[in-house]
């Protein structure tokens, strides 16, 4: 961006997600965005991310204590090798 292209930007931007104005350093960037900032604030982000991984978990829970239950029985050498460095690391 030119001198010109950059004092004629706006200082604020609004959210679309809860369409509050805000800064513009209160979004993050994106190639793609109007400005090179993203539509949806930092703090909404984090709210809506927040609340799809909890959602996620709750929807699949079965299915994800399965893999990992899977996953610690074909690597119970591995596993135990980490743990026994990390709580050799930790003392």
């Amino acid at each position: 961006m030119n001198e010109q292209q950059l004092s004629e930007m706006p200082k604020t931007k609004t959210c679309t997600y809860c369409n509050e104005e805000k800064e513009l350093e209160k979004f993050n960037n994106s190639a793609n965005g109007k400005y090179g900032k993203t539509s949806r604030c930092k703090e909404c982000i984090k709210t809506i991310n927040k609340t799809y991984s909890k959602n996620y978990y709750q929807r699949n829970k079965h299915k994800l204590l399965t893999k990992q239950k899977e996953y610690n029985n074909a690597n119970k050498e591995k596993i135990k090798q980490y743990h026994k460095k990390y709580y050799n690391n930790k003392l």
